[in-house]
């Protein structure tokens, strides 16, 4: 009988006693999604909602079942692995991978005869080799012949002194029977082996302990010159310096040879941490960037959290250069940008409305303008602007213009005192009807507002606002309240009905609404080249924002959808190295969307900018009539423009 035989009718035996049971049912299994959410799953469902699922999804590619298999087998799920490594044995063509795959589940099932079985096989098909032979003295060593299975292992590893079970194995023996002499006298036993690095590796870390780094050092050499590409090599000689403090020969080591698709996360974190620590901040952002493109949805958060810890580590940046300061302007709300101004949303508007500008609100806290890391009460001097120009827009018959300071390069500028009033009302757009001025700034009691009529000789106005600064919630609101009372006082504003796509945010919201608007208002100037898209800094939070904001908002309407959109539009057009994950949510919405809702009529014009050409190629073969002259025209400019 062939060993595939052999292993299906013991399996079969088993199948008809019922499935096998899950070891320890109530722990929890820690799962993340692609946002690099993490997740908690009993076993006693793991099994049925993922693992079983993934199995049957992997069933006819080798490849992705032995992934699978393996994590299993990690996360003690043998028994409920053992017809699928029955299956990778035969779609494998009883490769030794999968004969030794075979072999562990059938040892962590207490079957040694048939684990015995497939090692041989794997002998007699392949030859020895060092792996082979660790799984065939573990079998001995299980049967009690700890002899026999202690010169096996020995052969094993004259096979392949780098295999880090046997290797681990051989020297724990070795430092139970006789302590740590016997256990580095073991390791050097296989270090003068030919190929050798691991053993190297082991020997370098008890030499460092020693207070000998200049020995370790040389081991560690010698080692990455043989083993540079070994994952596992690099993550040890990062951690252990790390470790040591030796942060100079940890990146001298580490950062030229690291490659992330090859050493994977550790390594690159011991080396992103080692940069930060050392105040070299650009080298540090770099290897987190070239982590987070890689898409590791496990580490999405951590990366994000270390990206993170490093702006925080950063020095305020010194130069001489005076940054060139402009007004980037904002006349319709912040999330239909880079959609080809979507104009049919709103209603026209007549040219007696009223004009309303708000700059930039300064914050009276800080001692001069200038550039500094972004900070709560900075996020605030653009979050109100942005959104009361939205709320007034939406909710009244008026035009009312965000008008934000930028500085080229740097980011937005924060200003502890508003420029003159001839600089402010250069920023209002021309119009016939009345223009108003809104200037706010940061007071130490609250939000000092100074409203005035350009043209008017009328004094300008001057609103307080007391209200505590520390949530940009209460703030926005209570500022909102009192701006829109002082502008009725004037007969300023008339209500509007609200577009049925647009809900104001609750209460319990408002905070996380303005937050979003901040940061979608920073990947809208870096989407236009205004700052490097490399000063972005927790992006991935930003993302997790915005469709939290969806996903906590009852009934959310459109609108919250379209802040997502818009930041993953601004994100693909520059390069976001962690957009793909958000990037197919919104591509979920659009397949979702009523052909007669917003997001549904803004289709082509979102696929056209998330590089979906087939797909925008089909929706325009297949787009109804629409009649609407708004939407058409707009329709053109997105089959047009680039």
């Amino acid at each position: 009988m062939a060993f595939g035989d052999w292993f299906k009718a013991k399996q079969n035996q088993k199948q008809k006693k019922g499935p096998p049971a899950i070891r320890r049912p109530d722990e929890f299994v820690t799962v993340y999604d692609e946002r690099g959410r993490e997740l908690q799953v009993k076993r006693s469902e793991w099994v049925g909602s993922v693992l079983a699922p993934a199995l049957e999804k992997a069933w006819n590619d080798p490849e992705q079942l032995r992934v699978q298999i393996v994590q299993a087998l990690r996360d003690k799920f043998p028994e409920q692995v053992a017809a699928a490594a029955e299956r990778l044995v035969e779609i494998d063509h009883e490769s030794e991978d999968a004969l030794v795959i075979a072999a562990v589940t059938r040892m962590e099932t207490s079957e040694l005869d048939g684990a015995d079985q497939a090692l041989q096989r794997a002998i007699a098909k392949h030859g020895p080799s060092g792996v082979v032979l660790t799984n065939v003295a573990k079998v001995q060593e299980r049967r009690g012949a700890k002899r026999e299975a202690r010169a096996t292992l020995r052969r094993a590893l004259e096979l392949d002194p780098n295999q880090d079970n046997g290797l681990l194995w051989w020297a724990s023996d070795a430092r139970e029977a006789g302590g740590e002499s016997e256990y580095v006298a073991a390791l050097e036993a296989i270090a003068v082996l030919p190929g050798a690095w691991r053993p190297q590796l082991w020997l370098a870390r008890e030499k460092l302990k020693a207070g000998d780094r200049a020995g370790a050092l040389a081991l560690y050499d010698q080692a990455l010159s043989r083993a540079g590409d070994a994952s596992d090599a690099l993550m040890m000689v990062t951690g252990d310096l790390g470790n040591a403090g030796a942060l100079e020969d940890l990146v001298r080591l580490g950062a030229p040879r690291y490659k992330p698709e090859v050493h994977g996360p550790p390594a690159g974190m011991n080396i992103a941490q080692a940069f930060k620590q050392l105040g070299r901040i650009d080298e540090a952002r770099d290897v987190v960037r070239r982590m987070q493109a890689m898409g590791w949805a496990p580490l999405a958060a951590t990366l994000a959290a270390l990206d993170a810890d490093i702006m925080a580590a950063a020095p305020a940046k010194q130069d001489d250069v005076v940054p060139e300061v402009g007004v980037v302007a904002f006349d319709r709300p912040l999330w239909t940008r880079f959609l080809w101004e979507p104009d049919w949303l709103w209603r026209e508007s007549s040219p007696d409305e009223p004009v309303i500008t708000l700059p930039t609100f300064a914050n009276e806290m800080v001692t001069a303008a200038g550039m500094r890391k972004t900070d709560d009460l900075g996020r605030l001097t653009r979050a109100l602007p942005l959104y009361l120009e939205e709320a007034l827009q939406v909710r009244f018959r008026v035009r009312a213009r965000a008008s934000l300071w930028v500085a080229r390069n740097y980011g937005p500028a924060v200003g502890a005192r508003q420029p003159d009033r001839e600089t402010l009302e250069s920023a209002a757009p021309p119009s016939t009807s009345r223009r108003i001025v809104v200037a706010g700034s940061l007071v130490a009691t609250g939000v000092a507002l100074r409203i005035w009529e350009i043209g008017s000789p009328d004094e300008p106005a001057d609103v307080p606002v007391a209200v505590s600064l520390k949530d940009p919630g209460t703030v926005v609101a209570a500022v909102e309240r009192a701006l829109i009372g002082a502008l009725k006082q004037r007969n300023l504003l008339s209500e509007a009905a609200l577009p049925s796509f647009y809900r104001p945010p609750a209460p319990d919201a408002f905070g996380a609404y303005v937050s979003c608007l901040e940061q979608l208002f920073y990947q809208l100037i870096a989407a236009n080249e205004l700052v490097p898209a490399d000063s972005l800094w927790n992006e991935r939070g930003f993302f997790e924002s915005y469709v939290g904001l969806v996903e906590g908002w009852p009934n959310a309407p459109e609108s919250a959808r379209m802040m997502a959109i818009c930041g993953t539009v601004a994100a693909v057009t520059y390069k976001s190295a962690i957009v793909e994950p958000y990037r197919k949510i919104v591509l979920r919405w659009v397949d979702e969307a009523a052909p007669g809702s917003i997001v549904g009529r803004l289709t082509p014009a979102i696929l056209k900018r998330l590089g979906e050409q087939m797909r925008y190629q089909a929706w325009l073969q297949r787009a109804p009539a629409l009649g609407d002259a708004r939407y058409m025209a707009w329709l053109e400019r997105v089959k047009t423009e680039n």
